[in-house]
């Protein structure tokens, strides 16, 4: 019987795992993961992170098409302003940006849409025809 128990309960915490598993990136943790538009910017842990919903075209170069984000302070944020990727904060994150994000090693919830931590994350320049 205790082996019964022993054996469904590790099958349930592979199973937990499995949902939870890593990005499959290169390894260098900078493949891009989605790239789209910002479609809403909450404050978290009292303003300490930002949570971001993207949405974006599933592309050759991506794996998501929609991803729920945490940017947190140790995130690396970027801005391309006249073709150069600048520093940037995320408190330069803003609702209909078009970004680029990439999740790296960090785990990805593997619902739909995604629930990951970024790594990195670059605001693309604007089209000046936009």
């Amino acid at each position: 019987m205790k082996k019964t128990v022993s054996a469904a309960l590790l099958l349930g915490i592979l199973f937990v795992a499995a949902g939870c598993g890593a990005s499959q990136g290169s390894g260098k943790g900078l493949d891009v993961s989605i790239r789209g538009v910002v479609q809403s910017v909450n404050d978290v842990s009292g303003g300490k992170e930002k949570g971001l919903f993207v949405e974006g075209k599933l592309e050759p170069d991506t794996k998501f098409d929609k991803a729920s984000i945490r940017v947190k302070p140790s995130t690396s944020v970027y801005a391309v302003k006249n073709g150069k990727k600048e520093k940037a904060s995320m408190n330069d994150l803003h609702k209909g940006q078009r970004v680029e994000v990439s999740f790296g090693d960090n785990p990805v919830a593997e619902s739909y849409p995604v629930q990951a931590e970024a790594e990195q994350v670059v605001i693309l320049e604007s089209d000046p025809g936009s």
